[in-house]
């Protein structure tokens, strides 16, 4: 009798648990595109790919937001021509500029093309972008003060490593 009891009670358990998990993947998945995309930020922002690459997998692919966080996974990974691949389309189409894109999107996307020179060993324009990033992380409506002084660290590092006739032609 006790088997049959809870044969029952287990069955509406799963079944109530299912409908929670079921709920919770649909809200998950109605979520506007940029919330999304910061949340995979956040994610490649403590080192988390794996995490980063489930919230792109939430994004349609034909988003902005879609190629600018998969860019920032490339960067991430120091693949440099998926970095260009993804991120100069979206740069000369002028969709970084318009307003169309969030600042964080925007700072990323040059974050990115930033880290993509550096592997190219073109360190002028790393410097470009991570000025252009600087700028858009300023602009957001919650400043991460943490990236700009990495970023800014990064471009006193890349200045102290020019040379002088570099810096002159600059």
């Amino acid at each position: 009798m006790i088997q049959r009891l809870s044969s029952p009670f287990l069955w509406l358990l799963c079944l109530s648990g299912f409908m929670f998990l079921n709920a919770t993947s649909a809200a998950a998945v109605g979520k506007p595109a940029e919330t999304t995309f910061i949340q995979g930020l956040d994610c490649l922002k403590r080192q988390d790919v794996a995490c980063a690459q489930i919230a792109l997998l939430k994004i349609p692919p034909q988003e902005a937001y879609a190629k600018i966080l998969e860019g920032a996974i490339a960067a991430a990974g120091n693949d440099v021509d998926q970095t260009f691949r993804l991120l100069l389309p979206i740069q000369v189409s002028g969709a970084a500029t318009d307003g169309s894109l969030l600042p964080e999107a925007v700072a990323s996307l040059h974050a990115s093309l930033a880290l993509a020179y550096d592997q190219q060993a073109n360190p002028l324009r790393a410097l470009e972008h991570r000025m252009l990033a600087e700028q858009q992380w300023r602009a957001a409506d919650k400043a991460d003060i943490e990236l700009i002084r990495q970023n800014q660290t990064a471009i006193w590092r890349a200045l102290v490593d020019l040379d002088r006739a570099r810096l002159i032609e600059m």
